[in-house]
């Protein structure tokens, strides 16, 4: 049976990929150590990208709806010291005890 070079293109990219596949799945013995230092390093960085992750998410989500949720609230409505007769008489301008003259 003959190969043809048409035959040959098409078949040179599965070739590849059963190679690297193959490669990736037979372990092969490796001389590597990661330290303790090297080892926290390594996790400290993975759990600072983690935690940028979350707070862009949180930034991008939460913020917009406050926003969002603000606006369907009613605005409070104010009330005068006056017409509240519970709350407390506004304090004199005269410095306290504790305050500089």
């Amino acid at each position: 049976m003959r190969i043809g070079k048409a035959s040959l293109r098409h078949a040179l990219p599965g070739v590849g990929v059963a190679i690297v596949f193959s490669v990736a799945i037979i372990p092969l013995p490796v001389a590597a150590y990661v330290g303790p230092g090297a080892g926290l390093s390594a996790l400290g960085s993975l759990l600072a990208l983690l935690a940028a992750i979350v707070v862009t998410i949180v930034g991008f989500l939460w913020y917009p709806l406050k926003r969002i949720l603000r606006k369907r609230r009613p605005p409070a409505v104010q009330v005068e010291a006056d017409q509240n007769p519970g709350s407390p008489k506004p304090q004199s301008e005269e410095p306290h005890d504790d305050e500089a003259r």
